[in-house]
């Protein structure tokens, strides 16, 4: 998913635009599915999962820096103006990684969760229609310098499409630019799905500081 969230002083919030923006974003951001080519020479089963795990990373964040990359030309042509990167915070979660803890070289496997060094900068999401959070690790070494990579479902996603109607939908995000054609498939991230982001942290405050604050402003979802 990629969302447009605004911080205290952005000046980028004015609806034509952002709907604009949105529009656009099918044409040019890559969506489908990949898949990877097992290594030519054949490793064992612990080996070879390792190795695709880490070409699956690699594959996972050079995507994430074409979408960024496209998103940002975007912006700058539908505002008129450029717009910099001035810092840039990239995430991994759901994944394996070979780690050095406690004396031992482990394999750390999070799940529904990212590694964040103390004073490293992550994002944790709340949901399309609520705030989301940069925040700074503290390094706690009992979670593995782990935090959240969100606020968690409380809904299974066919739960959410049982439950959650179009019409429900478009009243909470009403505040929000978000692709209405496509409605029927993103019940299932309706704000209602997701636990209270406000909570999340609380539960986690030996993990992380707050740092800002924002505020959604347009969310498309490949």
């Amino acid at each position: 998913m990629l969302a447009l969230r605004l911080a205290a002083d952005a000046p980028i919030s004015d609806r034509p635009h952002l709907e604009q923006f949105i529009r656009r974003l099918d044409g040019i951001v890559p969506t489908g599915n990949y898949s990877a080519k097992n290594p030519k020479r054949q490793l064992p089963l612990g080996l070879l999962s390792e190795s695709l795990s880490t070409r699956a990373l690699a594959h996972a964040r050079e995507n994430r820096k074409e979408m960024a990359k496209r998103a940002i030309e975007l912006m700058s042509e539908v505002w008129g103006e450029p717009f910099e990167v001035v810092k840039e915070v990239d995430l991994t979660h759901n994944f394996v990684r070979k780690e050095s803890w406690f004396g031992r070289a482990l394999f750390i496997h999070r799940k529904g969760a990212v590694a964040l060094s103390q004073g490293d900068l992550a994002l944790i999401p709340g949901s399309m229609g609520t705030a989301s959070y940069v925040v700074q690790g503290l390094g706690n070494e009992a979670s593995f310098g782990s935090c959240s990579h969100g606020a968690g479902r409380v809904m299974t996603r066919s739960e959410a499409r049982r439950r959650v109607e179009r019409k429900q939908l478009q009243r909470v995000l009403r505040h929000v630019v978000w692709p209405e054609h496509r409605a029927r498939d993103l019940v299932e991230e309706a704000p209602e799905v997701y636990r209270d982001i406000r909570e999340v942290l609380g539960d986690q405050e030996d993990l992380v500081i707050r740092k800002v604050r924002l505020e959604p402003l347009a969310v498309w979802k490949g």
